[in-house]
C-alpha cells in the first residue's frame, strides 16, 4: 500500500528538465543542411553530408565541389593572425569563435557562426563533406 502511494505521488509530480545544453557548431550546421550523424574515433560528435547522388556516386560518376570561408568574427589582427594559423594544415582544426562559409556546388552558400569555447574540424571525406566537434 506504501509502495503504491508513492508511485502514484512519483507519477503526480511534475517533472523536473535537465537543464538542456545548447547544441554544438556541427550540430547547428547539421540542422541546416542534410547531415547525418556518424561515429567518427577522436570526436565527441560528427557529422557527414553527401555532395553526390546514389546514381551519380555509382552509375555514371559525377563531380563535385565545395567552398570553405573561415573569418575571424571581429576585425583585429590578432585575431586575423590566429584564424590564418589554425588553418594552415589540412584538416584545419578550429576553434571559436570564428565565421564560416560553406558554399555548395549548387550555389549556395551556408553561413555558421562558432562560439569562443567551441572546436571543429570540417573536411572532405571521399564525396561527403564533414563536420566533427572536438
Amino acid at each position: 500500500m506504501t509502495f503504491a502511494f508513492w508511485f502514484m505521488i512519483a507519477a503526480l509530480a511534475p517533472s523536473v528538465a535537465a537543464a538542456e545544453t545548447p547544441p554544438s557548431f556541427c550540430q547547428r550546421m547539421a540542422a541546416e543542411l542534410p547531415m547525418k550523424e556518424k561515429r567518427v574515433a577522436g570526436s565527441v560528435r560528427a557529422f557527414d553530408m553527401q555532395t553526390l547522388t546514389a546514381a551519380q556516386r555509382l552509375l555514371v560518376g559525377g563531380s563535385t565541389f565545395f567552398s570553405l570561408k573561415v573569418e575571424a568574427v571581429s576585425d583585429s589582427p590578432d585575431e586575423e593572425q590566429r584564424i590564418d594559423a589554425m588553418c594552415s594544415t589540412v584538416p584545419c582544426t578550429m576553434e571559436g569563435p570564428f565565421r564560416l562559409t560553406l558554399g555548395l556546388k549548387d550555389g549556395s552558400a551556408h553561413q555558421f557562426e562558432a562560439l569562443p569555447d567551441e572546436r571543429a574540424r570540417i573536411e572532405y571525406v571521399g564525396t561527403r563533406i564533414r563536420c566533427s566537434d572536438l
